[in-house]
């Protein structure tokens, strides 16, 4: 008698033993839950191991610089902006997205640990440290205007089809202006802040300006979505009248 050439481990054997369907659901969550190393992943666990020891060694670097500037009073923008930030950063990641995050952080802490070593201080520090702020503080304006989009979107979706496709190009001519004053806000400036004080007037500029236009863009959204309700309304109680 010819053996099987199935494997013992393999689907087809596993479902000629014809297992009940609760041994079938127990087996399926007893193999998505188990442990990265009972799923026969060690490379993965150690790689993830080997870059939590690398994050750890940069987060202590720029603990230790953290330390310094503040012993000595130095460069108290690079504490604000870096420093204090990317402190908080690493203890948001999560073990599930680690891999890609990690990475990410540990390659920007080694640029600013590299920096600050080779530049203590410098104005280099500051120049860098300054542009990055603004770089920052820029990319804020890109991110309202994703916001506005995201958000016209689900207003249009609470009004009819009919009346979302009526109101929805005058809604978007009635917020071009606003967009472009956003816009605007992305420029530069053209004399970089020249220490903290500068830097956080700037940013403070920056976010009143942003917030004003935000809430003119929704006011004017829901002006007009609101206005669109209470037209439909109308329609339909007036139709129901005349069917009477």
């Amino acid at each position: 008698m010819q053996e099987s050439s199935e494997s013992p481990c393999s689907f087809a054997s596993w479902y000629d033993q014809k297992p009940s369907l609760f041994q079938k659901a127990l087996q399926y969550f007893r193999t998505l839950f188990a442990p990265p190393q009972e799923k026969g992943c060690p490379e993965l666990s150690n790689h993830i191991h080997s870059l939590q020891q690398k994050a750890e060694n940069v987060r202590r670097q720029l603990k230790g610089i953290k330390a310094e500037l503040k012993d000595n009073g130095d460069h108290p923008h690079f504490l604000q902006e870096v420093i204090n930030p990317m402190l908080r950063q690493v203890n948001d990641i999560k073990d599930e997205e680690s891999i890609h995050r990690i990475k990410e952080w540990m390659e920007k802490g080694g640029h600013w640990i590299q920096l600050y070593s080779k530049n203590k201080g410098s104005k280099k520090i500051t120049k860098a440290v300054t542009e990055y702020a603004i770089k920052k503080g820029l990319k804020n304006v890109d991110r309202d205007l994703e916001l506005i989009e995201t958000y016209a979107m689900q207003r249009l979706n609470e009004v009819e089809q009919h009346d979302a496709m009526l109101i929805k190009e005058k809604i978007f001519r009635g917020l071009k202006p606003l967009q472009n004053d956003l816009h605007a806000l992305k420029t530069p400036p053209i004399h970089l802040p020249q220490d903290l004080v500068q830097l956080n007037n700037w940013k403070r500029e920056l976010d009143d300006q942003r917030a004003d236009l935000m809430k003119r863009t929704f006011q004017l959204i829901d002006i007009l979505i609101e206005r669109a309700q209470r037209k439909r309304l109308f329609l339909n109680e007036h139709a129901r009248l005349i069917d009477k």
